[in-house]
């Protein structure tokens, strides 16, 4: 708009001005007054710093044309990145999930072990925190994965409208 506005100083402009009234010392001797006037201004002189105003808007046309393109890549980067950190946490929720499975099966092993009197209690203690570091891996893992989650959501711009749906909330 403001390089078609810069465009149109170099048209011609039409002013027209009219004005109506009564001249006299009394209103018996009032006399009726009109006048009109047109003027037409033609912008021969102007051409400079027309062309440089044009200019300008199309410089600043330019400028906004960038801005826009870098917030464009700027939320694309955003939603790669979120995407790439989604599927990262998810991959160690797995890997969590794994790691207490084979935690808990140890820790029957080493029960059974010391039930039958070949294992003391400290290999028994030691099982059972490693379930429980397990658990908190597993804890912290969806943390981190619910997290990823949301980041992705916001990325998008829907992390106010449809958060339970990416946490999977009823």
């Amino acid at each position: 708009m403001t390089r078609s506005a810069a465009r149109a100083e170099r048209l011609p402009t039409l002013s027209v001005n009219g004005d109506y009234g009564v001249n006299g010392t009394s209103t018996d001797e009032a006399h009726r007054t009109f006048s009109a006037t047109a003027l037409v201004s033609v912008p021969l002189w102007l051409g400079g710093r027309t062309e440089g105003s044009v200019q300008v808007a199309d410089a600043a046309l330019r400028q906004r044309a960038a801005e826009r393109e870098n917030a464009m890549s700027r939320v694309e980067a955003e939603v790669r990145g979120a995407v790439l950190d989604m599927h990262a946490a998810g991959s160690q929720v797995s890997v969590a999930d794994d790691n207490l499975k084979v935690a808990k099966e140890n820790l029957e092993l080493i029960r059974q072990k010391f039930q039958a009197g070949v294992s003391d209690n400290v290999e028994l203690v030691q099982a059972q925190e490693a379930v429980a570091t397990a658990q908190l891996d597993v804890i912290n893992s969806v943390l981190a994965h619910n997290v990823a989650k949301l980041a992705f959501a916001r990325a998008l711009g829907e992390a106010a409208s449809n958060w339970r749906t990416y946490l999977k909330i009823p």
